[in-house]
């Protein structure tokens, strides 16, 4: 009788296990999104030194896309670091 109550408890998804796990992937989200937030307050000023940058470079300015593309980029790569 004991070990067919064992059995069944095996594969079965606890409260405790459900909670944790709940917890962990909102507490993951959580710090993932604040951190893009964080990256995107100096978005003017980032794209500002983007675009001094490629004119002192270059001596002209750039485009609206590429530079939204360069921006773009940076914030997807924020977080893998």
């Amino acid at each position: 009788m004991e070990q067919q109550d064992q059995s069944m408890k095996e594969g079965r998804l606890t409260l405790v296990l459900a909670l944790a796990t709940l917890i962990a992937a909102f507490g993951s989200s959580f710090q993932y999104g604040y951190n893009v937030a964080a990256v995107n307050s100096p978005a003017l000023l980032m794209q500002q030194f983007y675009n001094e940058t490629y004119y002192g470079r270059t001596g002209e300015f750039m485009e609206d896309f590429p530079l939204t593309l360069l921006w773009s980029v940076t914030v997807s790569m924020f977080p893998f670091g």
